[in-house]
């Protein structure tokens, strides 16, 4: 989570530093310029939202594919948790804080 998290906030800040180089060209321009560098942010933004959700959609599909199966597949094992009584108490290994 933390590697992915590092990679977005890297993107982000490439994104917003190529923004902030092509505005240069941009910061003089008359008034339609600037209405239409106010239209390319957000295209862009909403680009990128896109293709976000889009991402974050196509990897739940994966993990329901492969939790779930399909058509064309069984359902997958994704991890093994084995429950041994012991002392009359039940046990988890691994237990359910070390599977999150």
């Amino acid at each position: 989570r933390e590697r992915v998290k590092a990679i977005l906030e890297k993107a982000h800040q490439q994104i917003k530093a190529e923004m902030k180089q092509m505005f240069a060209n941009f910061r003089d321009g008359s008034g339609e310029v600037r209405r239409e560098w106010r239209s390319f942010c957000i295209n862009t933004d909403a680009a990128v939202e896109l293709a976000l959700r889009t991402t974050v959609k196509k990897s739940l599909q994966e993990l329901s594919k492969a939790i779930n199966g399909d058509k064309t597949a069984e359902p997958q094992t994704l991890f093994r948790v084995n429950i041994v009584l012991e002392n009359n108490r039940v046990d988890y290994r691994p237990t359910m804080i070390n599977l999150t």
